[in-house]
């Protein structure tokens, strides 16, 4: 992806697969847990990474997977891919859905630490718990007010961010991770 074919506002694009696989009959989600030595250490996530120049986010979504499970790309099935997720931190994320027809992992011992298996029928068991954080505009001192109407009064636009959570036993899944899952669960009913 070149940064030219980026939304206006946006400096950066991730790519994420939502991995299933068919494990015991059941079809699982499979998630990881980050290595303690990256950023974001001992987090839940699903394998995914920055989208390099001149690569298409499907492919980075792939690459990334196999880089991150140890799986061969031709084990790899893309299904779906979902909305993209713009995030108030100036990036975008584009989520895929695939298919891994290995039973078989060799997770990167320097990305990932753990991990998780997640079945679909546990997912539907879960609840997920939604925090809303407001977004405001916070101005430099020495804004220009006096070149807007109405000023210091002017009528800003007001946001908001969601932050979701889902618990797991002892690990809790949340932020960007938990808002995916969210949206896939909504796929799955």
């Amino acid at each position: 992806m070149k940064k030219s074919d980026l939304p206006i506002n946006v400096n950066k694009a991730y790519a994420v697969l939502i991995p299933m696989i068919e494990l015991d009959g059941e079809m699982k989600i499979v998630l990881e847990r980050r290595a303690l030595n990256i950023p974001q250490p001992d987090e839940i996530s699903f394998p995914g990474g920055g989208i390099e120049e001149g690569e298409k986010a499907r492919d980075a979504a792939i690459r990334e997977t196999v880089e991150e499970l140890g799986v061969n790309s031709s084990e790899i099935e893309l299904r779906e891919e979902l909305p993209p997720l713009f995030t108030p931190f100036n990036t975008i994320i584009y989520p895929f859905i695939g298919l891994i027809k290995s039973k078989e992992f060799k997770p990167n011992e320097a990305e990932v630490s753990e991990l998780i298996f997640l079945g679909l029928k546990e997912l539907r068991n879960l609840k997920a718990e939604i925090y809303r954080s407001d977004i405001s505009l916070n101005l430099p001192e020495d804004f220009p007010f006096d070149k807007i109407p109405n000023g210091e009064e002017y009528d800003w636009k007001k946001g908001h961010y969601d932050i979701y959570f889902y618990q797991l036993k002892d690990t809790t899944i949340w932020g960007i991770t938990a808002r995916l899952l969210y949206e896939f669960e909504k796929i799955c009913n």
